[in-house]
């Protein structure tokens, strides 16, 4: 099934029939066209030859053996192989076959009785290697029908230039058509070669091969795509190095913990800590100061200046609530000097 279905089995098979039809028409075009010009010539050549003999005779008011041979004597060689001269009746007055056996017999050849009839007739046919053509016409007195005159010709002159004609024509279609099937299989081959190095590359490109380039040589159409698929392939393989290059880089960045950089430095988580809870533990060994993600980490400095500002007592809260305790609402927030010194570790947590 593959075989058939080749592209080079269907141009081998459409060279064959292209190659069967003008072989077709070489031998038989040129034999038809030439059977017909010698069927023409014979129809003049014949009839010319019977109407000499018609002319001979159309002055006898009755036609017998003796004034048909003496008329006939004076015509001249026609070259025809027989003439028959009948009567009225289609007896037979002269004869030129040699046996002269047809004499005083009745003929009535369709060709005969035709001419008696009043019509001039000719007939041709090639067969068996020669030419055999028939003609007559009526031979008239005064518009009456006396006889007819009937020529039969055999011909294998012509035969044998019509059939050497045929053999010529033969061997030189055999000729033609052995020189096209070798260059159409040459053709067929490279086309259907350029075709599969191309269709190689396609199956290599889907296997992931994005390096394998289709490497057909020419300018012609197969060509021009093997070259466009290759840029195509270019860009698949650039897209291709991206994605992987994409790829690498998450998973390397993903290997390094996101979640370390939403600490303070001396931070650390305990266990049973919800997400985003650090604890900061005061001077002197305090409660730890929790905050939540997304506010800002207790400021030592800040707090230092908010304790400067409240000489070593009770400071107003921006935060409500204890610093020991939840966040809560709006309040007051109590600031305990535990140092001494002022610095007030606990401003207040915003709620």
């Amino acid at each position: 099934m593959a075989l058939w279905g080749s592209l080079q089995v269907k141009f081998g098979l459409s060279y064959i029939a292209v190659i069967a039809a003008v072989r077709l028409l070489l031998n038989t075009y040129p034999l038809l066209v030439s059977e017909d010009l010698v069927f023409r010539s014979k129809e003049t050549n014949m009839t010319g030859s019977v109407s000499v003999v018609v002319y001979s005779l159309a002055g006898l008011n009755r036609l017998n053996q003796e004034n048909v041979a003496a008329a006939m004597a004076v015509v001249e060689e026609t070259g025809l192989s027989r003439i028959l001269v009948t009567d009225s009746a289609g007896k037979v007055l002269y004869d030129t076959r040699e046996t002269n056996d047809a004499l005083g017999e009745y003929s009535f050849y369709t060709e005969i009785v035709q001419a008696l009839l009043g019509n001039d007739v000719f007939s041709s046919s090639y067969r068996d290697g020669a030419f055999r053509s028939r003609a007559a016409s009526p031979v008239l007195y005064q518009n009456q029908i006396i006889g007819a005159v009937y020529a039969y010709e055999y011909d294998t002159e012509q035969a044998a230039l019509l059939e050497g004609l045929q053999g010529n024509l033969l061997r030189l279609s055999a000729g033609i058509a052995v020189v096209v099937l070798c260059l159409s299989g040459l053709l067929s081959r490279a086309l259907t070669r350029k075709i599969g190095q191309l269709l190689t590359a396609i199956r290599e490109v889907r296997e992931g091969a994005y390096s394998h380039r289709a490497e057909v040589p020419g300018r012609d159409e197969i060509a021009q795509l093997a070259q466009e698929f290759n840029s195509l392939t270019d860009r698949l393989q650039t897209t291709e190095n991206a994605r992987r290059r994409f790829v690498s880089d998450a998973s390397h960045e993903l290997k390094t913990p996101l979640a370390d950089g939403l600490h303070p430095p001396d931070g650390e988580h305990r266990p049973g800590d919800g997400p985003g809870i650090c604890h900061r533990h005061r001077a002197g060994g305090g409660a730890p100061l929790p905050y939540h993600r997304g506010s800002a980490p207790p400021d030592p400095a800040g707090q230092q200046r908010a304790g400067a500002a409240g000489g070593g007592g009770r400071a107003a809260g921006a935060g409500a609530g204890d610093a020991d305790d939840e966040p809560g609402g709006p309040g007051e927030g109590n600031g305990t000097d535990l140092s001494g010194g002022g610095d007030l570790y606990d401003a207040g947590h915003p709620g």
